[in-house]
């Protein structure tokens, strides 16, 4: 059971996921003893699962696919399974709403959409219904909970959404000078992609202990780190937390259909949102998902369906959510194993 202080320290991680104690006692006026004592107690009773790094998937030659799969409730169970076996699998949940059955985000190598398909369609008939696939544009925008905003002794919010939609006028829509996120793969080596796979594992974890799990010196850590972040591999960071936390919201996603400009407004918007939010933007608008006190999706989805010409609304059980480490195991000599055999065949095989 988590009180008051113990979500005064989360949303202080929030904003500064790697922060010290230290960081974090200023920002909560707690010692830095108590703030050693209460992290060590929230992750020893799982409130407090980890701090993982979301990746900028282009910069290591992998496209992000966001993907909605239809299938009957007798056959997620077997779905979610052959997710797990997938190389190329980053996150699901299951949803209900405009699409029942599973939210899936992949992220394949460089033009292989084509086989992903051939992955799903190789379910239709038997185990799926249908599936559709988005592949998002650039300009990703994270936002982390605030529970300072949390009154536990009413059980209650306190966020003005009018401030956070008179915000949206205020967005300038230009568009922005085009900027490709080209891949540095062929800059990196092994060792270097599991520098990522331990900051998706737990980027809180003592420099020291990550370098002698890779086998590198803790100084060659500290200069790849800095090379990662000067070429933003690492887009930001995410606090995963138990779900007896996260009970105090719900997980919502809406795919919006808009125009460019108004998905400039969303994206900028929902950066200062205080829940923890996912904002993906694609061809067609943006997706997002967002983790919300359930009597205030009423307000979120009357805003965006102000600006939105279409929405299409869904909501999703965090209990069945599974994020996935960054497996260095699918780079060899010197590429993403793309075959057909490799992201299909082996995937299937076995799974019955």
């Amino acid at each position: 059971m988590v009180d008051h202080s113990d979500l005064r320290i989360l949303t202080a991680l929030g904003r500064d996921p790697l922060g010290t104690v230290q960081d974090i006692g200023r920002s909560t006026g707690m010692t830095s003893a108590t703030v050693s004592i209460r992290l060590k107690k929230l992750r020893q009773t799982g409130a407090l699962f980890s701090v993982s790094a979301q990746l900028t998937y282009p910069t290591l030659g992998l496209e992000p696919v966001v993907t909605f799969i239809e299938a009957p409730f007798k056959s997620l169970a077997k779905i979610e399974t052959l997710l797990d076996r997938h190389p190329y699998t980053r996150y699901r949940v299951r949803c209900i709403g405009y699409y029942n059955g599973l939210y899936g985000l992949f992220a394949v190598p460089e033009g292989t959409l084509t086989t992903l398909r051939d992955f799903l369609d190789e379910l239709k008939g038997g185990v799926i219904t249908d599936y559709r696939l988005d592949t998002p544009t650039n300009g990703w925008s994270y936002s982390e909970i605030d529970y300072d905003l949390y009154d536990m002794a009413q059980d209650q919010w306190g966020f003005n959404w009018a401030k956070l939609e008179s915000s949206l006028e205020g967005v300038d829509t230009t568009p922005p000078q085009a900027k490709t996120r080209s891949s540095l793969i062929r800059r990196l080596d092994v060792k270097d992609l599991r520098i990522l796979e331990q900051l998706t594992i737990d980027a809180r974890r003592k420099g020291k202990r990550i370098a002698a799990d890779i086998g590198i010196t803790p100084y060659h850590l500290t200069r790849r780190m800095q090379f990662l972040n000067e070429n933003r591999v690492v887009d930001s960071y995410r606090v995963i937390v138990d779900k007896g936390v996260s009970r105090l919201v719900t997980m919502f996603m809406f795919l919006c259909h808009c125009d460019a400009g108004e998905t400039r407004r969303f994206t900028s918007a929902f950066k200062s949102l205080p829940f923890q939010s996912t904002l993906i933007p694609t061809h067609q608008g943006f997706f997002v998902q967002a983790s919300i006190p359930p009597l205030d999706l009423p307000i979120l989805g009357s805003i965006l369906q102000q600006r939105c010409e279409k929405i299409e609304s869904l909501w999703s059980d965090y209990r069945s959510s599974m994020r996935y480490y960054f497996w260095p195991g699918a780079y060899k000599d010197g590429t993403w194993d793309d075959s057909h055999e490799f992201m299909v065949e082996k995937v299937l095989g076995g799974a019955d």
